[in-house]
């Protein structure tokens, strides 16, 4: 997967973004939004781009991109090369290594600034269609990898970012892939695994309720109640009472 020619390159931030007129593209387009909001239409399906979103509408696609009056920043490569394979739209796939590589590059556009500017571009991209490949073959591993940060930090306050600080991607991308796989939430999950701790605490007789509850990082034990008959559908003080779920 590489990138043999690059025709443009801009990381612009802008008050509002113009229209662009249909058109059948000679060319891939990629484009991503680092803040504020794009809107695309690629063969007839509309796509929202937030930050962190990204459109890959690859030579032959029809295009267009509506006019709208609010400010973003964004970044978006012409080029040609070989047969691509990621979908026109990925939610949340634009990685914090991928920020910071177009962060370093000075220029708004490819020719802004005099040096081999076209070669800088060029390896830019490339390295960042390898990012996006190494991305999209993780997310058949985001459950793997999010199932062993959690179950090795159980007892420390987890969150949907602690989780996908910790595996380099974004919020967004981590959710959408891990509700792909699993058909729940990353924060659904967390409490789960907490609970099943909770539950194995309470049968032992070791801890008192409110003493898991602290360890577990509840500092709210009425939460933490909750939370248990969510998952269990009784709470933790009638497990306590029968060493075990009715």
């Amino acid at each position: 997967m590489k990138a043999s020619n690059i025709y443009h390159y801009c990381h612009i931030k802008v008050k509002s973004s113009q229209k662009i007129d249909t058109r059948i593209l000679p060319y891939t387009d990629f484009t991503f939004v680092i803040s504020g909001k794009l809107k695309y239409t690629v063969n007839g399906n509309e796509y929202e781009l937030n930050s962190g979103d990204a459109i890959f509408a690859t030579e032959g696609m029809e295009q267009s991109r509506e006019a709208l009056k609010e400010p973003a920043e964004y970044v978006s490569f012409n080029f040609s090369g070989d047969t691509f394979d990621f979908p026109v739209f990925s939610k949340g796939i634009i990685t914090p290594a991928i920020k910071g590589l177009v962060d370093i590059y000075p220029a708004a556009h490819m020719y802004d600034t005099k040096g081999a500017t076209f070669e800088k571009c060029l390896y830019m991209l490339n390295y960042i269609l390898l990012e996006l490949e190494d991305s999209y073959k993780a997310k058949g591993r985001i459950f793997s990898s999010v199932s062993k940060y959690v179950n090795c930090n159980i007892t420390l306050p987890l969150s949907l970012s602690d989780v996908s600080d910790e595996l380099g991607f974004t919020k967004e991308y981590v959710a959408s892939a891990f509700k792909s796989e699993c058909n729940k939430t990353v924060v659904q999950y967390i409490n789960e695994q907490k609970m099943f701790l909770a539950r194995n605490l309470i049968e032992s007789g070791e801890m008192s309720l409110s003493g898991i509850s602290d360890y577990l990082s509840y500092n709210n034990y009425n939460y933490f109640c909750r939370v248990f008959k969510k998952v269990f559908g009784t709470v933790p003080s009638r497990v306590s009472k029968n060493k075990g779920i009715e």
